[in-house]
């Protein structure tokens, strides 16, 4: 998708300046209580897309730090990751890990609230939980660790898609929330590292000082890879080393190599740990407020929360049999795939409507790319007959930009998004301007809502004032597509496509049947 000419404006600002700016007038992500972040990084080995190591860490706990010598051992990585499944699971309040009292408390998406939340450096951490998930979820029973594999394997998979959802707030990037947050003087490839960009921020003064610093901390990686010629040159001799002390059953030297592997490990898993904690503390002292419509954000990430990961395991619990999981590999199927598109939409369409009533910023994105008009209200009238209100008000823009409104929009006034309207007319002025009639159609008398927003729309004071109209959210609509798209219609030519809806299925190959959910 191309820049708006605003956006461009901006990342040319920040390229003259040379140090990062501002990116809006508030704060777009959650940062949850430090009792409520668990922090998590990955290693792995060049080639393979098990876990090398793992490191884990909650507000005033030492750094947990896991690792196998050989990565390519997989009863090794299996038993490493066994530990993992109960911590992800017990933060994420799965419902096998709390005691009676807060199980029964699991009533809805409300009980899940403050949000926890996983933060990780960047992407590639969450790809990681994607492989982990393919490699779990559905696990034979038969199997060592097979119930907190696949545990870990339910778990990770609800993170991993949870992550790609516009707007959610519980599996957060690191790197990510600091671009939401900034914009930087360089290419957007570069800004996916968050050693890059933090070094970016911690040396504003100078641009020299600044791009000196940032090319430093480049230099070391973040991601679930680890440099060259520390694995090759390194590690690639202690694991050969090991492997050999193996095969000779020689186990003094086995430790002994296992343990120098773990001295490089832990470095680099701490490095990660430490620059994640780094981001969440620039975002928390930011002088910025956070936006107000995050607040929706959250209550939306805890209804996925709720029905993507905690109710299908307290059903589990209550009937005995195993969650259904979605698969790891693919929807395997044209109408969850829709589904899931439709739901993905509607969320990031969610996402905008949440926060552009509470920063300038994306308002003004907002009128430059057409989704919004601002201009003058020249003209307010009553039309209503008898005790009935019917507000009409005439807004003028002298110098209009680009317009997607049409004739029987429904729109809403930028920072009062309750208060809705119709467009009724929309005419060019004879100074080259436009002229937008609207009906308001909800809140129509006084709110509670600081001033101007607090008077009545009949009132005469609103002459003068400027607005921002902007169209109302399709989020609700588009919902319902993602429902109706999952349900098997022969009327629509379900039959030929051979999506059949079967009654039962077996969804980890153990014989445990369970029902397809709606």
């Amino acid at each position: 998708m191309g820049l708006t000419s605003r956006t461009m404006v901006r990342r040319l600002r920040a390229w003259n300046l040379g140090a990062p700016i501002g990116l809006g007038q508030t704060i777009h992500t959650a940062t949850a209580a430090p009792k409520d972040r668990l922090l998590l990084a990955f290693l792995k080995m060049g080639g393979e897309t098990r876990p090398w190591g793992v490191a884990w860490k909650l507000h005033g706990k030492q750094m947990q730090f896991r690792f196998v010598p050989e990565p390519r051992s997989r009863d090794a990585v299996d038993e490493m990751l066994a530990e993992l499944g109960p911590v992800l699971a017990t933060h994420l309040r799965n419902p096998n890990f709390l005691n009676s009292k807060e199980a029964g408390q699991l009533e809805g998406p409300g009980n899940l609230e403050p949000i926890r939340q996983i933060w990780v450096p960047n992407a590639s951490h969450l790809d990681m939980l994607h492989h982990i998930a393919y490699s779990y979820s559905r696990r034979k029973p038969s199997s060592p660790h097979s119930a907190e594999l696949r545990l870990l394997g339910r778990t990770s998979m609800f993170t991993f898609l949870e992550s790609r959802r516009p707007g959610q707030q519980i599996a957060m990037s690191a790197s990510d929330a600091i671009r939401s947050a900034f914009d930087f003087p360089a290419q957007d490839v570069r800004q996916a590292h968050l050693g890059f960009l933090l070094a970016w921020l911690d040396h504003r003064g100078t641009r020299d000082e600044g791009l000196t610093a940032a090319r430093d901390a480049e230099r070391m990686p973040v991601s679930t890879a680890l440099l060259p010629e520390l694995e090759i040159k390194k590690l690639g001799k202690l694991v050969q080393a090991y492997n050999t002390a193996r095969r000779d059953n020689r186990v003094v030297e086995m430790k002994t190599q296992s343990k120098n592997i773990g001295a490089l490990l832990k470095p680099e898993l701490e490095r990660r740990i430490d620059l994640v904690a780094h981001a969440v503390e620039v975002l928390t002292s930011d002088p910025r407020p956070v936006n107000k419509g995050v607040a929706e954000l959250v209550r939306e990430s805890a209804k996925a929360q709720w029905w993507n990961y905690v109710k299908p395991e307290i059903t589990a619990i209550a009937t005995g049999k195993e969650p259904w999981i979605i698969s790891a590999e693919t929807d395997f199927d044209s109408g969850n795939a829709a589904a899931r598109f439709y739901r993905n939409d509607a969320s990031a369409d969610r996402m905008f409507a949440a926060l552009v009533h509470d920063d300038r910023e994306l308002e003004a994105e907002a009128i430059a790319t057409g989704r919004a008009f601002r201009g003058t209200i020249i003209d307010v009238k009553d039309i209503g007959i008898g005790k009935k209100t019917l507000p009409i008000w005439m807004i003028e823009d002298a110098t209009p930009g680009p317009l997607r409104m049409r004739i029987g929009d429904r729109v809403c006034i930028v920072g009062h998004k309750e208060r809705e309207a119709i467009v009724r007319n929309l005419a060019p002025t004879k100074g080259g301007g436009l002229m937008v009639e609207v009906e308001i159609t909800r809140r129509v008398l006084g709110t509670s809502e600081k001033w101007p927003h607090s008077m009545k729309c009949v009132d005469e004071l609103w002459l003068g004032l400027v607005v921002t109209l902007i169209g109302t959210s399709f989020a609700a609509m588009t919902d319902k597509k993602a429902h109706r798209v999952k349900a098997w219609d022969p009327r629509v030519g379900d039959w030929i496509l051979g999506n059949e809806k079967p009654e039962v299925m077996d969804p980890i190959g153990d014989g445990a049947f369970v029902e397809v959910p709606e």
